[in-house]
């Protein structure tokens, strides 16, 4: 989650102490490790996806990333992997096959060419 470049501040994805260092910052920005993204964790746990969808809605320039628990999203350069347990939803703003989001499994491999935000 911190990793992102974006975290909302109203207090849905994070717990107290995290929130504090985010309000503290004043800009409700993360380390930008992964720039144009904010990142839902527990996402599936936590019934995070109408707060991703209206962060994304807010800031159409984001690309949001919800990912569930026991999960990780490996980024390398362009490419991305999921590794756990979970899967990964990306919400780029466009149809996937139906869908309003682009949905990786565990073990899965994509890039993130395939979406339609910003370069990460």
């Amino acid at each position: 989650m911190i990793q992102a470049s974006y975290m909302p501040t109203n207090g849905e994805f994070y717990t107290e102490p995290i929130l504090k260092i985010i309000r503290e910052q004043g800009t409700g920005g993360g380390f930008g490790l992964l720039t144009n993204s904010t990142v839902a964790p527990h996402f599936a746990q936590r019934q995070y996806e109408r707060g991703l969808k209206a962060t994304i809605a807010a800031h159409p320039d984001l690309l949001g990333i919800g990912i569930d628990e026991a999960t990780a999203l490996i980024v390398h350069g362009s490419q991305i992997e999921v590794l756990g347990e979970g899967h990964v939803k990306l919400y780029d703003g466009r149809d996937h096959h139906g869908q309003d989001c682009f949905t990786l499994s565990p073990g899965e491999k994509s890039e993130f060419s395939k979406l339609n935000a910003p370069s990460r």
